[in-house]
């Protein structure tokens, strides 16, 4: 009987275990379901005043970053919010020294203006010459701030700080918050993994997509191995398969439309679209051959009507023959050569732009999350780096190598200023060796000379 109960009493013990197990394992699922889903979501968190950080959530943190600016992916910005004056941040006076402040200062001001009235990149100018080391834009509307992108104006290049849109519900408890000293952190996260992807939508006669890749290129070689890379080109389709414009910048019955390259010019968007497939064809012939044309490549060139004896030039240059290019291109179509029928190196690319929701170009996709900031090569590395679990020393880069030019800036002074410090070591060093040297050496003299008097006092023939 007894032993009966011994049974019962481990069994108990045993389901108690089981449960508890259980239990622990279900919170370890959620926990990592939480934080999977938080590393691929940028968010703003406010953490003072305690009141509004009490109610703020992830859904009034969720933010729209620009497509222009500096953007620190895999960090953490963290800075009191400063609201605009006048509110829509398009009229700032410029404060001496206001040249943009460093994410890292503490005491520099996160910016809030509202929308409306100028530009994401006026407004984003403003805030940094006032010394802002982010910007965020109220929206003035109900709608899914996560479906829009503040876009630059074109005059974005001197911007280096992130841009952001704060959806209306998020922008209105801030404003009423205001009187008090707001404390905010932006997560700017990103996915990482063991070996990254990612790909680059282009239009083949678009000077901003040859530009970049031309920069970006000479960062490539420094991901290695574990970087899988894909290039995309966009398109659209037409609904006026019957139409001129359909006919000059459409090719399979209006299925793949590309923009007219030079407006009124000679050139039309079914040009665009035949490089398009070229670039495609020398893609399949290996990944070097694409990075080496896009560096070989006359820019200016690209865009005039010797377009096609450009490509074949470059063709040549890397190493491969015009003519199979060109028979790759033919033998993409449904019909050998019939550019009225469907081609499958364009298709897969218009089936993923609505996906990836590819709105401008040239854009980036890392690790399937779209990439926001500045379109430029360093910017970019830096970003695909941050995809890495572990990031490679060989993202560590001196700016010499890529640039070939001097580094700027502290390396100069430093070297110099640690170069008269040793020297004064040195010299320290060495007096001190002399100068003890010398002290022995007066020691010994006036010790041999104090052995010699005292012998002289003790020899009997002296006295």
């Amino acid at each position: 009987m007894k032993k009966r109960t011994g049974n019962s009493k481990m069994r108990k013990q045993s389901f108690i275990l089981i449960a508890l197990l259980l239990a622990i394992y279900t919170c370890n699922v959620a926990f990592a379901q939480d934080t999977t889903e938080e590393q691929y979501q940028s968010h703003l968190r406010i953490t003072s005043p305690p009141e509004l950080a009490r109610e703020w959530n992830r859904k009034l943190g969720s933010v729209a970053i620009g497509n222009f600016g500096y953007v620190p992916w895999g960090r953490t910005l963290v800075g009191n919010l400063k609201y605009a004056n006048p509110p829509d941040g398009c009229t700032y006076e410029w404060k001496a020294g206001g040249s943009g402040a460093d994410d890292e200062d503490d005491d520099a001001p996160i910016l809030v203006a509202e929308r409306g009235n100028c530009t994401f990149t006026v407004k984003a100018l403003k805030a940094q010459l006032q010394g802002a080391k982010m910007l965020i834009v109220l929206d003035n509307q109900v709608e899914n701030t996560q479906g829009i992108i503040p876009i630059g104006d074109g005059n974005e290049k001197g911007v280096h700080i992130p841009t952001l849109l704060l959806n209306k519900e998020a922008g209105d408890k801030l404003k009423k918050a205001f009187p008090k000293v707001i404390t905010a952190v932006m997560y700017f996260n990103f996915p990482k993994r063991n070996a990254i992807d990612y790909e680059v939508w282009l239009s083949s006669t678009d000077m901003k997509s040859i530009e970049f890749v031309k920069d970006l290129e000479t960062y490539i070689p420094r991901l290695g191995e574990n970087a899988s890379f894909t290039p995309y080109y966009s398109s659209w389709q037409s609904f006026m398969p019957d139409s001129d414009y359909t006919r000059e910048n459409c090719i399979s019955k209006g299925a793949y439309c590309a923009p007219d390259p030079d407006a009124s010019g000679p050139l039309k968007g079914t040009d665009t679209l035949e490089e398009d497939l070229r670039q495609l064809c020398i893609w399949k012939q290996g990944q070097s051959y694409w990075w080496s044309y896009f560096k070989e490549l006359d820019a200016e060139c690209a865009r005039t009507v010797e377009m096609h004896k450009c490509s074949n030039k470059t063709i040549k240059a890397i190493g491969l023959r015009p003519d199979d290019i060109a028979k790759c291109v033919d033998e993409s179509f449904e019909t050998f050569g019939d550019r009225k029928t469907d081609t499958k190196l364009l298709k897969p690319n218009q089936d993923r732009i609505y996906t990836r929701n590819i709105q401008f170009w040239p854009s980036v996709v890392i690790n399937n999350f779209t990439y926001r900031g500045n379109i430029e090569g360093r910017d970019v590395f830096d970003a695909l780096c941050e995809g890495f679990s572990a990031m490679p020393r060989s993202c560590i880069i001196d700016e010499t190598e890529v640039t070939g030019k001097k580094s700027s800036g502290i390396v100069g002074p430093m070297f110099l200023l640690l170069c008269v410090l040793a020297s004064f070591v040195l010299i320290f060093v060495l007096y001190k060796r002399w100068l003890k040297k010398n002290l022995m050496r007066e020691m010994n003299t006036q010790m041999n000379v104090k052995i010699s008097q005292y012998f002289s006092m003790a020899d009997p023939q002296t006295r």
